[in-house]
C-alpha cells in the first residue's frame, strides 16, 4: 500500500484588518473594516497541497466555541476528517494589513494548538512525507510532543517550514528537528537569521549541508531558490503581480512544494507551480487560494 502524506498543523480564523499603517501608542484609528477568513499555517499549506492533487492525512485540533464553528465548516467544504478536538476554545489571528500588503499577526491561541501524544499515536496508517511548522514546535508541550512522534517515525521524511517562529524557537529543538534531516522550507529572511549567512544561496548550502536534504527559499518577488539534494542550486523567477496582501503566501508556498515532492514531480516544475500559486495568493485578500489551477491558463 502507498504511504500517506501527512500533515501537522494549526487552523484558525483570521480576522483582517487593513490599515494605514500600524497604530503608536494611545493612538485611535478607525479601520473602515474588517473580514472573516479561515487561516493558520497548517490550513494554508494544506489546501495548497491539495490544490496539487493530493489527499493530505491532516492533524490539526478543532477546540469549541464560535471560532471552531467557522473550522468545522470548512474542513467539511475541503472533505477533510477531524482527527482531534480539544475541550478549549479555538482562538483566532488579527492580521493588521498595511497599505503596501505588508501585515502584521496578533494571535490568540486556543485549541487549535493542542498537539497532545495521544493524538499523534493514534495517527492511522504510514507516511512518507510529514509537513510541521515552526508554529506548532516553538510551543512546549505541542512542539515536544510533535518532535517525540517524528523522532519515533524515521521512516517518515519531513517537510520542516520553520517560519518566524520557528527560527526563535530553543536551540535543542532547533537541533533536533535539524537532526531528522528535513527538507527545509523558508524564506528570504529566515534563511539568513537562521545561518548567519550573508546571502540567501549561501544560507541554503550551509542549511544543505547540514541536511543533506532540499532547501527552498523563497524570495519575495523575485521567486525562489531550490537547493537539491544533491547539492544543485536551481533559480525560478517570480510572477509580476499587485500585491493585496502576503498572508499565506509562504504557506501555500510550501503547500505546492510539499504535494509536487510528494507525487515525484522535478523540482523546477514545483518551483515555478509554487512560485504561480503564491502570487495568486498575494493577490487576494487574506490567504485565499484558488480551488482549482484555471488560473494558470488566464
Amino acid at each position: 500500500m502507498e504511504r500517506q502524506l501527512i500533515m501537522i498543523g494549526s487552523t484558525c480564523v483570521d480576522i483582517i484588518i487593513p490599515v494605514e499603517r500600524l497604530p503608536k501608542t494611545g493612538e485611535d484609528l478607525q479601520p473602515e473594516k474588517q473580514t472573516f477568513a479561515i487561516g493558520g499555517t497548517g490550513w494554508n499549506a494544506c489546501r495548497a497541497a491539495i490544490l496539487t492533487g493530493v489527499k493530505p492525512i491532516f492533524l490539526s485540533p478543532v477546540g469549541q466555541g464560535m471560532y471552531a464553528q467557522q473550522v468545522e465548516a470548512a474542513f467539511a467544504d475541503y472533505d477533510l476528517e477531524i482527527m482531534a478536538r480539544s475541550e478549549r476554545e479555538n482562538g483566532c489571528c488579527y492580521c493588521l494589513v498595511e497599505a503596501d500588503g505588508e501585515r502584521t499577526f496578533m494571535c490568540i491561541r486556543g485549541g487549535e494548538y493542542e498537539f497532545r501524544p495521544e493524538w499523534l499515536n493514534a495517527l492511522p496508517g504510514e507516511y512518507s512525507l510529514c509537513y510541521t511548522c515552526g508554529m506548532e514546535l516553538q510551543d512546549t508541550p505541542a512542539g515536544e510532543n510533535i518532535l517525540d512522534w517524528l523522532e519515533a517515525h524515521r521512516e517518515t521524511e519531513v517537510f520542516y517550514a520553520p517560519g518566524p517562529r520557528g527560527i526563535l524557537m530553543p536551540a535543542e529543538r532547533q537541533d533536533r528537528i535539524l537532526a531528522l534531516k528535513p527538507i527545509v522550507h523558508l524564506n528570504e529572511h529566515e534563511i539568513l537569521d537562521l545561518t548567519g549567512a550573508a546571502t540567501e544561496e549561501e544560507g541554503a548550502q550551509m542549511l544543505h549541508q547540514r541536511t543533506g536534504n532540499i532547501v527552498i527559499v523563497t524570495l519575495g518577488g523575485r521567486g525562489c531558490l531550490c537547493v537539491d539534494r544533491d547539492g544543485t542550486i536551481q533559480y525560478a523567477p517570480g510572477k509580476k503581480t499587485v500585491v493585496a496582501d502576503t498572508i499565506g503566501a509562504g504557506d501555500s508556498h510550501a503547500g505546492v512544494m510539499l504535494g509536487c515532492i510528494y507525487k515525484g514531480m522535478e523540482l523546477a516544475e514545483a518551483m515555478t507551480l509554487a512560485n504561480a500559486v503564491a502570487s495568486e495568493v498575494v493577490s487576494r485578500v487574506g490567504a485565499d487560494i484558488p480551488r482549482t489551477l484555471d488560473f494558470l491558463e488566464e
